[in-house]
């Protein structure tokens, strides 16, 4: 299983996030906010790190640029619900949720997933980012 790095500054995503993926027997280690993220990256550097791409202190767009530049084999996920809604107003087929992620993968995430996002979607995007690890050093 994969050392996966979760950034997000929404301690219930975070640790949910977290819970799934231990689970799953990753080993998994959290960070809540970007700062702290490149600072984990820094300490030792993950498989792939999730990262949620609004919070405050550094958006994770800097996660996304660092963390690419310092750590060029480390995958990418990057996730978002486009900003604070609120429960009744959440809408994931906003403009800005879609915005954001097209401008993550154009960051140099190498994929990204919706919130809200359910336990097979989060483990499918996860393999789909590991797998890529696989195929890229077996050729």
């Amino acid at each position: 299983m994969a050392d996966i790095l979760v950034v997000d500054d929404e301690p219930e995503v975070c640790d949910s996030i977290a819970l799934t993926l231990g689970l799953a027997g990753h080993t998994v280690r959290t960070a809540a906010d970007g700062p702290a993220g490149i600072a984990a990256c820094r300490e030792q550097a993950p498989q792939l790190v999730l990262t949620d791409l609004v919070m405050p202190l550094a958006h994770g767009f800097e996660v996304i640029g660092r963390v690419r530049s310092e750590f060029p084999g480390v995958r990418i996920l990057a996730i978002s619900g486009g900003g604070e809604f609120g429960t009744s107003a959440y809408r994931p087929e906003a403009v800005t949720t879609n915005a954001y992620l097209a401008a993550a993968l154009e960051m140099g995430a190498d994929a990204i997933l919706r919130k809200p996002f359910n336990r097979q979607e989060l483990l499918a995007a996860i393999e789909t980012c590991l797998a890529s690890t696989r195929n890229s050093t077996e050729h």
